[in-house]
């Protein structure tokens, strides 16, 4: 089973504004539009 929050590596109890900007930021490191030639950015960012 996929656990969340051990992806964004945060804690179950933190708070949810530590784990929305822990999304965003990696988010903004993978996303595919910011590293167009990046496989692992592409295969990451469509695996979820």
């Amino acid at each position: 089973m996929i656990n969340n929050y051990k992806i964004l590596g945060v804690n179950v109890n933190d708070d949810m504004s530590v784990i929305k900007l822990a999304f965003k930021k990696l988010a903004s490191k993978y996303h595919p539009d910011k590293n167009n030639d990046s496989d692992e950015s592409n295969r990451i960012f469509t695996k979820n």
